[in-house]
């Protein structure tokens, strides 16, 4: 990271960013190389894939799931109007602002 920021500073952010793509590209060509293949899944129905809903562990998990969607999309209306907050608001998570 040290070595990204002294880049960022002297040529620019764009090439911190470059240099971390290059050694994204690096680190794939080794996994690449050293990992071996893995043999590929068996092919599923659709009907054996939706089979997993009759199971009442699956459903909790997907409602849960549902549940906190949800919660999330409540969320939104209250955070567009923190961006129109005034200048030193703070978001408290528990509720009310600082």
């Amino acid at each position: 990271m040290p070595i990204s920021l002294l880049l960022a500073e002297r040529l620019g952010w764009e090439s911190a960013v470059w240099l971390i793509s290059v050694l994204r590209l690096d680190a794939y060509g080794g996994l690449y190389t050293k990992l071996p293949t893995l043999p590929s899944a068996p092919v599923l129905s659709l009907v054996r894939k939706l089979a997993i809903l009759r199971s009442p562990h699956a459903m909790a998990i997907l409602a849960v799931s549902l549940l906190g969607a949800v919660g999330w999309a409540l969320q939104v209306p209250q955070n567009n109007e923190l961006v129109h907050a005034p200048q030193g608001a703070i978001f408290m998570p528990l509720g009310g602002s600082a």
